[in-house]
């Protein structure tokens, strides 16, 4: 079990930390040898919690300040700490990895005992920045890369949600008419006993057919629901998943470029840190997120170790631009990938710029006039009856 606790030491200061017994007694009693007075003793949870993006940078540029100040890395750790609220997860790591590095590890052997914290390629940043005594230098590359990534995904995410609302609205907005408005015009309409226009007669066997088959639409999307969830995670899913949303027009554009900024970016940063090339590709690997992308860097390295070129292994995804190929067979001549990598990264961001105002410029005219349509043939199709009516009076 750990302890957080607060106490007092022999001169008076105030000191906070964790510690590690079977039980709150055991706790008391190490603390007591120590010579600290405790007047705080609280057992952490166990259950570790996801640490959002967000306070991944938050943390990564507090350290970066602190290590660029010239401060100790336990001391800038302990400040760290007092900027995260009382029960955070992050307050529950850096105080965890102040113990661990007082107690003789290095600061990436703590970071690896939490990963709901710190991403394999973070560990690897830190741990060859440890290794080339440039510390600071790699945790401000790490905090740029995760910047970076942050802005990526708002821009992605902010492109996305004007749409989803539009069609969430539409979809409001078809129910009501369907459960609630249309259902009053069509008692109405019984009363004139007349034949009803076409366009009324398929909106409401439309919507009757939507109202008593609602039970197997919602079955339907039940089922639909759970066997995503059964085969989300087999591999032939995700490869066929992967190849389809990389084939889709124009949003295919932007996942492709998206995976291209990310590989570009990250392969650039550990290279910039005097990470191997076999290593940081497979720390590519696992920032891709697309399973096609995932089967070339794993051929690439297994290309490398009998010493084939990067660049050939590449070639055989067909979703890599020929820019991109050039580049890095420019980088692999002249030996600097790390540069070009970073000039790839600079590039395909701006692309993804590009592609999500694309994407919002395309969507939204599209959609609106999609709306329009749909109620405009609502709006007929349950007025013509009566101006058909006023006529004939």
């Amino acid at each position: 079990m750990i302890f957080q606790y607060e106490a007092y030491s022999p001169d008076g200061s105030h000191q906070s930390g964790v510690i590690e017994a079977k039980d709150r007694q055991e706790a008391a009693l190490k603390l007591y040898q120590r010579d600290l007075v405790v007047f705080h003793l609280r057992e952490l949870s166990t259950k570790k919690q996801s640490i959002s993006l967000k306070d991944q940078i938050l943390f990564t540029r507090l350290l970066s300040n602190a290590l660029s100040a010239h401060i100790p890395l336990t001391k800038a750790l302990e400040i760290i700490s007092q900027e995260f609220p009382q029960r955070h997860p992050l307050k529950m790591v850096t105080l965890d990895l102040i113990r661990r590095i007082q107690g003789g590890e290095s600061l990436s052997e703590a970071m690896e005992l939490h990963p709901e914290a710190f991403s394999p390629f973070a560990i690897s940043m830190v741990k060859a920045g440890e290794e080339s005594g440039e510390l600071p230098k790699t945790v401000e590359a790490l905090l740029h890369y995760l910047s970076k990534r942050l802005s990526i995904s708002q821009k992605i995410s902010s492109a996305l949600l004007y749409p989803v609302f539009i069609l969430l609205f539409a979809l409001a907005v078809l129910f009501f008419f369907a459960f609630v408005l249309i259902p009053q015009f069509e008692q109405n309409y019984a009363q004139f006993g007349a034949e009803l226009p076409l366009f009324t007669r398929l909106l409401i066997g439309f919507t009757r057919s939507l109202r008593e088959w609602s039970w197997l639409l919602g079955l339907l999307i039940v089922a639909v629901g759970g066997g995503f969830f059964l085969v989300r995670n087999r591999s032939w899913f995700r490869r066929g998943r992967d190849a389809l949303l990389l084939s889709l027009p124009v949003l295919g554009e932007l996942i492709n470029k998206d995976i291209l900024t990310k590989f570009s970016r990250t392969l650039s940063v550990l290279l910039g840190s005097d990470v191997v090339l076999s290593e940081a590709l497979d720390l590519c690997r696992g920032v891709v997120e697309n399973t096609l992308y995932e089967e070339m860097i794993s051929r690439a390295i297994q290309d490398i170790a009998q010493g084939k070129k990067l660049t050939d292994s590449l070639r055989q995804n067909r979703f890599l631009p020929p820019t991109f190929l050039q580049m890095m067979s420019m980088g692999e001549e002249t030996s600097k990938i790390d540069q070009l990598s970073e000039y790839l990264a600079d590039f395909y961001e701006r692309d993804v710029d590009n592609a999500v105002e694309k994407i919002t410029t395309l969507l939204t005219p599209v959609l609106i006039i999609f709306i329009g349509i749909i109620v405009g043939f609502i709006i007929v199709a349950l007025f013509l009856p009566i101006f058909q009516l006023s006529q004939v009076l």
